[in-house]
């Protein structure tokens, strides 16, 4: 499946999650979600990291290359939804597994 149709990229669909969609908080991350009508496709997950939080480019793409690998790795099998993460504060300073743990249970409240 191409990579487009894994993740969000146009801030349209951010602002219908955001407006629209149920939240999750967690330390350092807030997860939105909604569901879809599209039963065919698979979910998809958008993420933003604010310049506010994250002030050097090179820190936001890596923190959004690491999310994006947590994604494509452990929800391969995730149900209808679009996702849009949103990076609250300090993530850089964690580790890989750190901030898998951290999402896992974050999505797991949407899918439970």
């Amino acid at each position: 499946m191409p990579a487009q149709d894994l993740f969000l990229r146009e801030s349209k669909s951010f602002q219908i999650i955001i407006n629209e969609g149920r939240k999750s908080f967690s330390p350092h991350f807030i997860l939105y979600t909604i569901e879809r009508t599209d039963t065919k496709c698979r979910a998809r997950l958008g993420i933003i990291v604010p310049k506010k939080t994250v002030s050097l480019a090179s820190k936001r793409n890596r923190i959004k290359r690491v999310l994006r690998e947590i994604w494509r790795s452990k929800r391969k099998d995730a149900d209808n939804k679009d996702y849009l993460l949103m990076v609250k504060k300090d993530v850089f300073k964690k580790t890989y597994d750190q901030i898998c743990e951290e999402l896992n249970k974050s999505f797991n409240k949407f899918l439970s």
